[in-house]
């Protein structure tokens, strides 16, 4: 059985990895858990476009980052326990593939290799219709796949909390909620 997994937002924490990519690159501080796009962080002039732009160029194609990243709290135990499980883990993300590194790479670190497809946020659907169950923290992404797959989870976090869930797109709090949802289809 296969486990469809977002990576940004979902398996790491996207707002930690702006916050050090900023810094390390632009040297420039961010404001802690604003939980914002870089588009609002324009819009608020927290960056420049030039910024933004360098600073997402930066994550997605420099090796640096790979350092940056974290896991959301519980993601590798819980991707950790699956994985033993015997259960297979597709991480479908739409961030660009960089020619400098596979997210593999970074996985690696911790004993895993993964099947990863890089492809727009809206065509996800496509790459997940083989998995068991998919979870994302886009809840737009979610939503555009309604139909195509019956078990979509919405990893809760503070910048998604204002989404009115509807089935079949399921909320989960946690990692550890995700799982127990999980272990009741397989």
């Amino acid at each position: 059985m296969i486990i469809g997994l977002d990576f940004d937002g979902t398996i790491i924490n996207w707002d930690v990895l702006k916050e050090k990519a900023s810094s390390s690159f632009l040297d420039i501080s961010l404001p802690k858990n604003k939980n914002m796009s870089t588009a609002n962080m324009v819009q608020q002039s927290l960056l420049t476009s030039e910024q933004a732009e360098l600073l997402l160029s930066k994550i997605f194609s420099d090796r640096a980052t790979l350092e940056m990243f974290e896991f959301i709290p519980g993601a590798l135990e819980v991707i950790q326990y699956f994985v033993d499980k015997g259960f297979e883990i597709k991480i479908i993300t739409a961030r660009p593939e960089s020619p400098h590194f596979h997210l593999n790479d970074w996985f690696a670190n911790y004993g895993f290799s993964f099947e990863v497809v890089y492809t727009s946020r809206m065509e996800k659907g496509t790459y997940a219709a083989d998995c068991l169950a998919y979870v994302d923290d886009d809840y737009r992404v979610l939503e555009n796949m309604t139909g195509s797959l019956d078990n979509l989870f919405l990893l809760n976090q503070e910048y998604n909390e204002h989404e009115i869930v509807t089935l079949p797109i399921n909320r989960v709090a946690s990692w550890s909620d995700l799982k127990e949802k999980i272990l009741a289809l397989s």
